[in-house]
């Protein structure tokens, strides 16, 4: 398998190398907030009885999803680089709302395994544009992102950090959903070099 370039500046809400579509909509929370609107305008449908209780709620939700939002669009703003490097390529809606580009060490399926040219090609590019971040997902191993690391480390003397970017699933390491969101966030300024 060739090394593909994950590229989602452009709205591309793309398909991987298997014409898979990336089902990974939720981890954006402005495309999260539209799915979530649905949902509660479709109970009012169904149930307009409790329209006021779910309106409520609603409300709440809204305002969570539009606080992330905006803390990703102003805290990204000041970005040095526009390239993260990851083990699963499953951030390309928060790529492109938030202006940046991923590699994907295996694709949109986690169950790839990749070959040795890919990793090849993501140690030239990281070298390259002197990407020197890997991210992981805590429920997935870290051996991907371990043999970027010493690669990179052997052929450079740079030091590379991972870093966790999370794909949200369910609570994992006792955090919910929006404080993911923020851990991400605060992951992705450190492999961006924003302030």
């Amino acid at each position: 398998m060739q090394f593909i370039e994950k590229t989602y500046k452009e709205n591309e809400y793309n398909k991987s190398d298997h014409n898979l579509y990336d089902q990974h909509t939720w981890i954006c929370p402005f495309i999260a907030k539209q799915q979530a609107e649905s949902i509660y305008k479709a109970f009012i449908t169904k149930n307009p009885q409790h329209e006021e209780y779910y309106t409520l709620r609603w409300n709440q939700l809204e305002e969570q999803f539009l606080s992330m939002d905006d803390a990703f669009k102003k805290e990204l703003t000041t970005k040095q680089k526009d390239t993260i490097i990851v083990t699963h390529a499953a951030f390309g809606y928060l790529a492109n709302r938030y202006g940046f580009y991923q590699y994907g060490v295996i694709g949109l399926s986690a169950d790839e395994q990749p070959s040795a040219s890919t990793i090849a090609a993501i140690v030239n590019k990281m070298i390259e544009l002197e990407v020197y971040v890997v991210y992981i997902d805590p429920i997935y191993s870290d051996i991907y992102a371990q043999t970027l690391k010493n690669t990179i480390e052997s052929k450079t003397n740079q030091s590379v950090q991972i870093l966790r970017l999370y794909l949200m699933t369910g609570v994992i390491d006792g955090i919910d959903y929006f404080t993911q969101l923020e851990r991400n966030l605060q992951n992705l300024k450190i492999g961006l070099q924003a302030s």
